[in-house]
C-alpha cells in the first residue's frame, strides 16, 4: 500500500515538474515575442494605428481592422518591401498566449460615446482577454482595467490569472498634437487654403490660426466656419469647445476633403 501511495505521489510531482518546466518554457518564449513587440516593433505599430485613425476618425476596435491599412501602406511602399512583409506584419500582430489577434481595449468618451483611447493588450497566459469581458469602459474607469505590472512568470495565473499584458497605451489624439509641437508652426486660415489648392504633399494634421466666422452645434459636435474670400474652412470638433463668432482660435485639425470651395477637417481640438 505504501508503495503505490509513493509510486502514485512520484507519478503526480514527475508530471507537475514536466507541466511546470513545459510551461516556463513556453512563457518566456512568448513574453520574448511581446517584448519585442513592446520594444522594437511598438513605433511600427503605432504608426498603423495612427494611420488608422487619420483615415476613419477613430481608432480601430479590432486589431484585424488595420488589414486595410497595412495593405494601403504595402501598395505605396511595396518597392521597399520584400516578399516577407505581409508575414511580418502579421507576426506582429498576432498574440502568442493564443495565437488570436492583439486584443484592443476602447476606451469611451462618456460624453459623446466616441472611442478616445485605446489599450493593446496581450492575453497573457490564461490565453483570454479579461478587459474585454468588461462592460464599456470609459475615460476615467481605465485606472481599473486588471493588468499585470511585470513580466514574470507565475504557474498560478495559468489556471486562475484573470489579468492582460501591456503592449502600449494610444492616448487619443495626443499624436497629432505632438506632431504639431515637433516644429510644424500654425498657418493663418488663409495660407491653409492656399497649401491644399495647391496639393502640397504634406500636411493632414495642419494648425490653424484663424477668426471664427460662424458655428454650428449639435449634440455632441461643434461645426467651426473661418470665411474667406475664395471658400470657407469647415473645422469638426467631437466636444462642444466654448468658442464665439469673432474669436481668433488656434486649432490642430486633419484635413479630410476639398469640396466646393470649401476644406473640410475632422478631429478638431484648440491647440
Amino acid at each position: 500500500m505504501k508503495k503505490k501511495i509513493l509510486f502514485t505521489v512520484l507519478l503526480i510531482s514527475f508530471l507537475f515538474i514536466g507541466d511546470y518546466i513545459y510551461k516556463f518554457t513556453l512563457f518566456n518564449k512568448n513574453i520574448e515575442h511581446i517584448e519585442s513587440v513592446k520594444n522594437s516593433k511598438q513605433i511600427f505599430l503605432m504608426g498603423y494605428f495612427e494611420e488608422y485613425y487619420l483615415n476613419n476618425d477613430e481608432y480601430p476596435k479590432n486589431i484585424f481592422e488595420l488589414d486595410s491599412t497595412l495593405i494601403d501602406f504595402e501598395t505605396k511602399n511595396k518597392k521597399d518591401q520584400d516578399k516577407d512583409w505581409h508575414i511580418y506584419v502579421k507576426n506582429t500582430i498576432i498574440d502568442p498566449f493564443n495565437n488570436n489577434g492583439l486584443c484592443i481595449v476602447p476606451i469611451y468618451n462618456r460624453n459623446n460615446k466616441r472611442v478616445e483611447d485605446i489599450y493593446v493588450l496581450s492575453a497573457g497566459v490564461d490565453k483570454e482577454c479579461n478587459n474585454l469581458l468588461m462592460d464599456s469602459i470609459y475615460t476615467d474607469d481605465a485606472i481599473n482595467l486588471n493588468l499585470y505590472k511585470n513580466s514574470k512568470f507565475s504557474y498560478f495565473d495559468y489556471y486562475f490569472g484573470k489579468k492582460d499584458i501591456l503592449i502600449f497605451h494610444l492616448k487619443g489624439n495626443h499624436f497629432l498634437r505632438n506632431q504639431i509641437m515637433s516644429g510644424q508652426k500654425c498657418s493663418s486660415s488663409k495660407d491653409i487654403f492656399k497649401l491644399f489648392e495647391r496639393k502640397h504633399p504634406l500636411h493632414r494634421v495642419v494648425c490653424i490660426t484663424g477668426k471664427v466666422d460662424s458655428l454650428s452645434k449639435s449634440n455632441t459636435r461643434l461645426n467651426v466656419f473661418f470665411n474667406l474670400n475664395n471658400g470657407k474652412i469647415i473645422c469638426t470638433m467631437d466636444k462642444l469647445y466654448k468658442f464665439n463668432k469673432g474669436d481668433t482660435i488656434q486649432i490642430i485639425a486633419v484635413y479630410k476633403r476639398n469640396y466646393n470651395n470649401s476644406l473640410y477637417f475632422s478631429n478638431c481640438f484648440p491647440l
